[in-house]
């Protein structure tokens, strides 16, 4: 499969959020927590799917903010120590990682500075997505599928320096997404 823009529907994922050192054992065991914990999620869309939600790296950040979770069709009550983050950006390049998933920045390195030059895209600051299916979990040659949220042309006001403090003060204030350590976990959704 070729790279190809897709236009995904508005989701919610529930999940196992890390945030921390992007290392493969530190996000690896947020998956690990979420398989211990999957039963406490109510409404799950689907059994096939999980999903690694994560926010744009920028060049020498080495912390990650990352939401190993499930698609849900509504959010009555996020459990203790997990988030709900709502993905709502259309467009997207979709693009097949094959191999194992300690291996999957080099799909990511690919698609940021070979493919989305290549095809005249531009990376916005919302949520990577990669999508674990049947795919990946019943095959000798596992796929994950990766989503680079995209647009078509460039807003340099969107990626400016202000906006990125911005964003990371609220990440540090756990403002962005509710759960467990957010104020707007008193909201019902």
């Amino acid at each position: 499969m070729k790279p190809e823009i897709v236009n995904l529907p508005d989701r919610m994922i529930l999940g196992i959020p890390h945030k921390g050192a992007n290392e493969y054992k530190a996000i690896a065991d947020a998956w690990l927590s979420l398989a211990d914990r999957i039963e406490e999620i109510d409404d799950v869309k689907t059994d096939t799917e999980f999903y690694g939600v994560c926010e744009p790296l920028y060049q020498g950040e080495d912390r990650i903010t990352y939401l190993a979770g499930v698609e849900v069709n509504k959010v009555n009550q996020v459990p203790p120590g997990m988030q709900a983050w709502f993905l709502t950006h259309k467009l997207y390049l979709a693009y097949p990682h094959d191999g194992p998933a300690n291996t999957i920045g080099s799909s990511f390195q690919k698609i940021y500075h070979e493919i989305l030059p290549e095809m005249n895209l531009y990376p916005t600051e919302d949520y990577d997505i990669e999508v674990y299916s049947e795919q990946f979990y019943a095959s000798d040659e596992p796929v994950i599928m990766l989503y680079v949220p995209v647009m078509k042309q460039p807003m340099p006001d969107r990626n400016s320096e202000p906006y990125r403090r911005v964003r990371k003060k609220m990440i540090d204030e756990d403002t962005m997404v509710f759960g467990e350590e957010s104020e707007q976990n008193d909201r019902n959704i």
